[in-house]
């Protein structure tokens, strides 16, 4: 077992920065789709087209979350350093896809209903 003392600071960052992006990415999704009262999905294409995907970032923000805890949890423990990084590595770029994916999918829902198209 290594200290955890060996880890770059930039893995350290990038976990608090990845794990507070999940949470807001999570959270606004959760809220955009309370927020806009989609309507049923059965009742129209655009209605379960936005649920898919509204519930598709939340999945993938979930376990985002999930990652960047386990990866906390072994930088704590000390089962990280310079050499044993991948986790974290792995963990930072699931993150930035589920981000990528929430704001694909808050675009996807706030965007048609201002200009006007949809159900």
């Amino acid at each position: 077992m290594e200290d955890a003392g060996n880890v770059p600071r930039g893995h350290r960052a990038r976990l608090v920065v990845g794990a507070a992006a999940g949470i807001v990415i999570g959270a606004a999704m959760l809220l955009s789709a309370v927020l806009l009262r989609l309507p049923p999905p059965t009742l129209h294409a655009y209605a379960a087209a936005g649920a898919v995907l509204a519930w598709y970032a939340i999945v993938h923000s979930a376990i985002a979350l999930l990652m960047l805890a386990f990866g906390r949890a072994r930088l704590a423990a000390g089962y990280v350093s310079a050499a044993r990084s991948l986790d974290l590595r792995i963990a930072a770029q699931w993150t930035a896809y589920a981000c990528a994916v929430g704001i694909i999918a808050l675009a996807v829902l706030h965007v048609p209903p201002r200009l006007g198209v949809g159900p």
